[in-house]
């Protein structure tokens, strides 16, 4: 492998400096530390300690684990269930090529994670093995910013632990501060906990230091709806869906704030972009009920959430979608007998009765845990 660096006084168009580097492919981490370390050194660049210790040599890298883990990490990018399932067969894949490849628990941790975020698996299910496959890398190399920002994941999404979350958030930013999905992933922490002003501040950064990542443009617009600032998240949800049209969280996510905002006939035809399979169907789903019900078709959102309520019978239905419907349909008994009987935290319970008895619209989001804000 060889890497060509070159240093460019991009005003007069100079070259400054350059430099050619042969490695084998076995010392692919150690080189990126060695050119950092020359670059910071050439540019006479002052070095902090903790930066000195980020840019030692890291050791000697199993080549075909680290090209199945890079292969499971643009799978588990796209976030459709059936990429994220090939995702975790690429993570094994790096596994089963080194045991001790600790990254690769890193993708599994994030990739069950998702599944169960999107309710493609069971959370029950999901998160315990997210928090497993955390805890295993981190016992092969505490140094991981990006082991630590996938434990902060599961102590926030599982556990509801806002500031172990959180301390952990900061330890994998300290750790790799230049983890754009670290960043993403504190900016959603602080605008569940109404900071929307930090929130976004993280998320820009996400943004400056991965501007190619669709994943990270639809997080600028949960961060901006979470903000209520709808017609800004939706800006960021289109540029994201044009490049790439076929990127579903774009299309899902985009038809949210353009509910909020009014435009109901819009927001159901890029919801239904968003779920379709890709033979072009649409299966039912409580997002669909509820996005056909807001947007005036009423007894087609009834059939919908029939099929729904039928398919609940045979396999995981998250119950708070369900819930969500009857709430957004006035029908607050309902919503919380789907609430009261399978939420199995006292307190969740009390909390999302007492939000929905004072505000039907807050539903969707208090449901799913998502809300910003506090109802009294």
């Amino acid at each position: 492998m060889r890497v060509t660096v070159q240093l460019v006084d991009a005003i007069v168009d100079r070259t400054l400096w350059a430099k050619s580097y042969d490695r084998d492919l076995t010392d692919i981490l150690a080189i990126q530390s060695e050119v950092a370390s020359a670059i910071a050194e050439e540019i006479r660049v002052k070095v902090t300690p903790a930066e000195q210790v980020r840019l030692q040599p890291r050791g000697p890298v199993n080549p075909v684990a680290h090209v199945a883990y890079l292969r499971g990490r643009f799978l588990w990018n796209r976030w459709t269930p059936d990429e994220l399932r090939r995702s975790i067969e690429c993570f094994e894949e790096a596994l089963a090529a080194d045991p001790s490849y600790a990254l690769a628990y890193a993708g599994l941790a994030d990739a069950y994670r998702v599944l169960g975020t999107t309710r493609t698996l069971p959370p029950g299910d999901a998160y315990p093995k997210a928090r497993a496959a955390a805890v295993k890398g981190l016992e092969l190399d505490p140094s991981s910013g990006e082991l630590h920002a996938s434990f902060a994941s599961i102590m926030r999404l599982d556990e509801w632990d806002w500031q172990g979350a959180e301390r952990e958030f900061m330890r994998a930013l300290a750790l790799t501060p230049g983890y754009a999905d670290a960043h993403g992933r504190l900016a959603i922490h602080f605008a569940c906990l109404g900071r929307h002003g930090e929130a976004v501040a993280q998320v820009m950064r996400a943004l400056e230091l991965d501007p190619l990542s669709l994943i990270t443009y639809t997080v600028v617009g949960d961060v901006l709806f979470y903000g209520r600032r709808f017609e800004e998240s939706i800006t960021y949800y289109r540029r994201c869906s044009e490049m790439d049209p076929s990127f579903r969280p774009a299309n899902t996510d985009l038809a949210r704030s353009l509910e909020h905002v009014g435009r109901f006939d819009e927001a159901l035809e890029h919801f239904r972009r968003g779920v379709a399979r890709p033979d072009g169907a649409v299966p039912p789903s409580s997002g669909l009920a509820i996005m056909t019900w807001r947007a005036g078709l009423r007894d087609e959102a009834r059939e919908i959430l029939a099929e729904v309520n039928e398919l609940a019978k045979s396999r995981y239905i998250a119950p708070f979608g369900i819930a969500s419907f009857h709430a957004v349909a006035g029908e607050t008994d309902p919503a919380l007998d789907w609430l009261d009987a399978r939420t199995p935290s006292a307190t969740a319970r009390w909390y999302f009765s007492k939000c929905i008895r004072a505000s039907t619209r807050c539903a969707a989001s208090l449901a799913s845990r998502r809300c910003s804000r506090s109802c009294d």
